[in-house]
């Protein structure tokens, strides 16, 4: 197909190249089918020229597309459509498969807050998990992606098993569904509320939101340095908060409950042991509690 760049100036020769031109466009099969829909005739087309050579050049690079990441045009994102309104063919922009996508994960990762993990951990669907002898954590998690209770998870096991990756994976799906959900790591969690409470007079925004969004997740719970404050004003707060509304909440962490309860003692008074047992109550009330036993995580 020649360009109007390419032709001679002369309205005989522009007439002849736009026919030859208009010729090959009415033989594109999407610029057919724009026709055959509206029962458009070939000299109708005529007045659309500029139109269809936009359109087929546009689709022309989208065809031929390099990545979202690469796109080559000053609409990154963006293809042409043919419309046919009110008598007339025009050109409107709509996102393109790939940027649809973008958007689509754009929009989901913003209803997971507060969040103070990367982003990076949401990338891998829940649907390409696989842990090796261990199907029935997926199955569980799967369960819960389609109908979600009151009850969230506690899961345990060895250090770098993939506990996080598959937390990160269901409150993704979840938050498709435009679930409000948050997800933080606990140590750096108690790390950051320090801080606010140090210039907030002892008010800090991000209680209220661990307390009230939809789904929690605590992330490597027991991995902080514990103390009175940390797990009394802290996540005991957080978590009789949640019970109290029935909001679920999930967690990860190398302990067992058992064993988290031994780790947050931190004297032999009976009214300290008494705190920790409530604690634990108020976590066994807002979660079921599973073990993740593979050493081996796949994805």
């Amino acid at each position: 197909m020649k360009k109007l760049s390419e032709a001679v100036k002369l309205p005989s020769e522009i007439n002849r190249m736009k026919k030859e031109n208009l010729d090959a466009l009415c033989q594109d099969p999407f610029i057919q089918s724009f026709m055959q829909t509206y029962q458009l005739k070939r000299s109708m087309m005529d007045d659309y020229w500029i139109e269809l050579i936009n359109y087929y050049e546009d689709k022309e690079v989208c065809r031929h597309c390099p990545g979202i990441e690469q796109c080559p045009k000053n609409t990154l994102g963006y293809q042409m459509s043919l419309q046919f309104e009110n008598q007339r063919v025009a050109l409107s922009m709509h996102p393109c498969a790939k940027e649809a996508v973008r958007q689509l994960k754009r929009n989901t990762l913003d209803l997971i807050a507060p969040c103070n993990m990367p982003k990076s951990i949401f990338d891998i669907p829940l649907d390409e998990l696989e842990l090796t002898g261990r199907k029935d954590v997926l199955l569980v998690c799967q369960k819960l992606a389609l109908n979600l209770g009151n009850k969230g998870l506690y899961l345990y096991g060895p250090i770098q098993n993939g506990k996080t990756t598959i937390m990160a994976a269901l409150i993704y799906r979840l938050a498709l569904k435009k679930i409000p959900c948050g997800f933080v790591n606990v140590p750096g969690l108690i790390a950051e509320l320090k801080e606010q409470f140090s210039y907030n007079d002892g008010k800090s925004d991000l209680m209220h939101q661990l307390k009230s969004v939809d789904v929690l997740v605590l992330d490597d719970i027991g991995g902080e340095n514990v103390t009175a404050w940390s797990r009394d004003e802290v996540l005991s707060a957080i978590i009789n908060e949640r019970a109290l509304r029935k909001l679920p909440t999930f967690f990860t962490s190398v302990y067992s409950l058992d064993e988290l309860k031994k780790y947050y003692v931190l004297s032999k008074q009976k009214g300290d042991t008494i705190k920790v047992e409530r604690l634990i109550e108020k976590m066994k009330a807002v979660s079921m509690i599973m073990e993740l036993k593979s050493a081996k995580f796949n994805m």
